[in-house]
């Protein structure tokens, strides 16, 4: 049975280790760690990714490539601005960086960028890697109510450049396409835990 590491720069060179990367990794923890805590960040903090990275555990047995996703949950914040648009091509592009730094292999980068780019939730993916990392991303959308709230109170604060009208207009837009899915999540094992209270939560906020 895995046994997943809990103190994150202990994980870090866990997967380091797993991955056969060579070079500093305690200078490349701290380059990531400092990534996720640049203001106004809040909610896509290290917090975030440690979160992302519990949800991926109860989960790895489903994965075809379990390093790959956790390495890619890693990366999928590090680029983090409200006010761009392409924030996951840029987290996707510093990962392949990262990666090559790391001496892994294109192959290994390609995949990983990939499932990056699938946390745009433009779509749902059909891949089950891809659908795990969008899964454990969007956990967050089934966990009880005042928690929920808590986590749009961290995002607001990232969105302070945004007047209340604009927020709250973007904020529908990108709920209401989580609610015209058939389902929340990708994978059965995701939606059985967190598919009822996430369409809840959506609803609330909503008042529908």
């Amino acid at each position: 049975m895995w046994s997943f590491v809990t103190d994150l720069a202990d994980r870090w060179s866990d997967l380091w280790d797993r991955l056969g990367a060579v070079g500093d990794v305690d200078a490349r923890y701290v380059f990531l760690s400092g990534l996720y805590a640049q203001p106004p960040r809040a909610y896509h903090t290290i917090e975030h990714i440690k979160t992302c990275l519990a949800e991926f555990d109860s989960a790895r047995h489903l994965s075809s490539r379990p390093e790959e996703v956790e390495f890619a949950l890693w990366l999928h914040d590090a680029v983090y601005d409200s006010r761009r648009v392409d924030n996951e091509k840029q987290s996707a592009e510093l990962a392949g960086e990262v990666a090559a730094e790391m001496g892994l292999d294109a192959s290994f980068s390609s995949r990983v960028g990939a499932l990056i780019l699938a946390t745009e939730h433009e779509e749902m993916p059909s891949e089950i890697d891809a659908q795990l990392i969008v899964d454990c991303d969007l956990a967050g959308l089934g966990i009880p109510f005042d928690q929920f709230m808590r986590n749009g109170d961290f995002i607001r604060q990232e969105c302070a450049w945004l007047d209340e009208a604009a927020f709250i207009e973007n904020r529908t837009l990108l709920f209401r396409r989580f609610l015209e899915r058939p389902s929340v999540y990708c994978t059965e094992f995701f939606g059985s835990r967190y598919e009822r209270q996430a369409r809840c939560n959506l609803e609330r906020v909503l008042g529908d």
